[in-house]
């Protein structure tokens, strides 16, 4: 619920509580965490009467779970987070090509030669910088993907910014071309060579 996430946040920005002891194994309403979960379910409560304490209490174990479980992740693997971070990015720049794709005119066994080869192992992948305060992401392309692909997405992309207001434009953040991505290739099924082979 994302009304229970926006009170945890208020309650550790005011200060007032101790935050969750995520170790704890009687959860979110042990003796040492229940008074910061009883304060949200009572603001929850405070904004939406009509709900029953039970679904806040739920709500509140579930986000519980929740943060237990990317602290279990972030001590296994300390990049966790950023690489969360660059898994979406790879998927909402997989899903507005996918979008740009019903509006780019091509014939139809183009269109679907791209629609096969747009997947997410194809996507680069984007490294956040910060300099000088200034946020900007370094676009890291794939080493072995094939310059006819390349050049398709490229037009996608252009379609995108072209179809894009003046304002959404300033406000998108810089992007850089890197150095090529070291991650392997996978191995591709028959279709998606086809597809790549296609625009070779």
């Amino acid at each position: 619920m994302r009304l229970v996430r926006k009170c945890f946040k208020d309650s550790m920005d005011e200060g007032d509580f101790e935050e969750w002891n995520l170790d704890d194994r009687k959860g979110a309403f042990s003796n040492h965490n229940k008074l910061l979960s009883q304060h949200i379910v009572d603001s929850v409560k405070g904004l939406h009467p009509d709900l029953e304490n039970d679904e806040i209490e739920n709500a509140v174990r579930i986000n519980f779970r929740s943060k237990k479980d990317t602290k279990r992740k972030t001590e296994r693997n300390p990049n966790y987070l950023a690489d969360c971070a660059s898994t979406s990015r790879k998927e909402t720049k997989l899903n507005r090509r996918l979008m740009t794709l019903k509006k780019f005119d091509v014939d139809q066994p183009t269109k679907t030669a791209i629609q096969t080869v747009l997947c997410p192992a194809m996507m680069s992948s984007e490294d956040e910088d910060i300099q000088d305060g200034e946020k900007s992401f370094i676009v890291r392309r794939p080493s072995w993907r094939a310059e006819g692909v390349a050049g398709v997405f490229e037009k996608l992309d252009q379609l995108h910014k072209d179809s894009q207001s003046k304002h959404s434009r300033y406000r998108s953040l810089k992007r850089c071309d890197g150095p090529p991505s070291d991650r392997q290739e996978p191995v591709w099924s028959d279709k998606i060579k086809k597809a790549i082979d296609y625009f070779n």
